[in-house]
């Protein structure tokens, strides 16, 4: 039990759980981390569906085979999943892309 000013009456911490995993975020902005992005960059985007939508060009796909090579007599099997996902950007300027630099300090 937490003191008094963290909890409210029914005993939930008013501003989270202290034990629960945090987001992390920059000025209110969710931070994700990419490898897509060389070091230095960042991109900035609104994230609303009217900026930009993801769309399906083709619907997940899942095949399962034996007939490779010796998989048949090895008791393998190959799986192979496809999904093509496609990035829709309607507003291209509710996204900034720029360099990080270093503070003259």
């Amino acid at each position: 039990m937490g003191y008094a000013a963290d909890e409210d009456g029914f005993g939930k911490y008013i501003l989270g759980d202290p034990q629960s995993p945090i987001a992390p975020s920059l000025f209110g902005l969710s931070v994700v981390p990419t490898t897509s992005i060389d070091e230095g960059s960042f991109l900035v985007g609104s994230g609303d569906s009217e900026a930009s939508e993801i769309r399906d060009r083709m619907e997940m796909q899942v095949e399962v085979s034996t007939e490779h090579t010796d998989y048949f007599a090895g008791n393998m099997v190959a799986v192979r999943a496809e999904k093509r996902p496609a990035l829709v950007v309607k507003r291209p300027n509710s996204y900034v892309y720029g360099k990080l630099v270093s503070s003259p300090a």
